[in-house]
């Protein structure tokens, strides 16, 4: 199926990221988690297509011509709808939204597959009321749908602060290659692994270098890199799904670099050498682990984008 763009419709692709570090810094005033992260877009992605009414002012799925797994929300608890409805809200205005989408990046993923679409959203209507937002407000607004959507908002490389959404760019120019994983039957929510993080015993947990890793990267060193990256999550998230943990273990085996949970997962990541190398590694992890998805992705230097219209 292809999102057909028209005079009245805009179509968004919006790329899934990466945690390459997660360190989780204590808790803020408002009772949120502090974490320092460095986050990277990868080239697996959902398509949104809006098509806009101005006689309307529903906001509601084409179900018929979305593609979307077994329990996707095709109703007004979507972070898609929530999104349209704030910034509606926030230029006090109405409008009419019939939205479609591909889903390819699984939810509860620890992707941002969600994030990445409530920006996409974002991105469309701005640019269909002409930009009406700044940057700076769209990015403010982005921070009241989700912790991770101000950074889908710009995507490539960047560092993550706070909540994740006070964010500084790691200019690169390095194209690294992942390979992703995530049980097909276990998915995970954040605040539950919260919970479970603060519940646990953290006196041993080694403390994580998301300056060195920044500062490999921006160098170029996907090596030095590499030794730099994980996550605070990963102890209690193994704990709860250990294949998790015997899936890196597998990529490192095959030469990967590093081997991690990404966000509060269940999705972990590897990072290997070239595209051959990941290869490799997928063929051992589908003999190995058939009940899990694995996706062969590159790093992207943006997260959502403008698709461009089909004649």
């Amino acid at each position: 199926m292809s999102l057909i763009v028209s005079s009245n419709t805009l179509a968004v692709s919006c790329y899934a990221k990466l945690n390459l570090t997660f360190s989780i810094l204590g808790l803020l005033p408002d009772g949120y988690h502090a974490v320092d992260t460095l986050y990277q877009s990868i080239n697996l992605e959902d398509r949104l297509r809006l098509t806009f009414d101005q006689n309307d002012n529903t906001i509601n799925f084409d179900q018929a011509n979305s593609k979307a797994p077994p329990g996707f929300p095709f109703d007004n608890k979507n972070i898609i709808v929530n999104s349209i409805k704030k910034y509606l809200q926030k230029i006090d205005t109405t409008v009419g939204v019939t939205i479609a989408i591909e889903k390819d990046i699984p939810m509860a993923a620890g992707l941002a597959g969600g994030s990445s679409d409530a920006a996409g959203a974002l991105l469309a209507m701005n640019t269909y009321f002409e930009n009406k937002l700044s940057t700076q407000e769209l990015s403010s607004l982005a921070i009241r749908i989700g912790a991770d959507v101000p950074f889908c908002l710009h995507g490539g490389s960047m560092r993550g602060v706070s909540k994740g959404e006070i964010l500084s760019l790691v200019p690169h120019q390095t194209e690294i290659h992942f390979l992703v994983a995530k049980p097909s039957d276990f998915s995970l929510s954040t605040p539950f692994v919260f919970k479970a993080y603060d519940e646990q015993d953290k006196s041993n947990h080694p403390k994580l270098d998301t300056d060195a890793a920044c500062h490999a990267l921006s160098s170029g060193n996907i090596k030095k890199m590499a030794s730099y990256l994980g996550n605070d999550f990963e102890p209690v998230v193994f704990a709860m799904y250990p294949p998790l943990k015997l899936v890196c273990d597998d990529m490192r085996d095959n030469d990967a670099m590093a081997a991690h949970l990404t966000g509060s997962g269940p999705s972990v990541y590897g990072i290997f050498h070239d595209f051959i190398s990941c290869e490799v590694a997928l063929a051992s992890l589908n003999a190995k682990f058939p009940d899990f998805s694995t996706w062969i992705c590159s790093s992207a230097g943006r997260s959502v984008a403008l698709m461009e219209p089909i004649e």
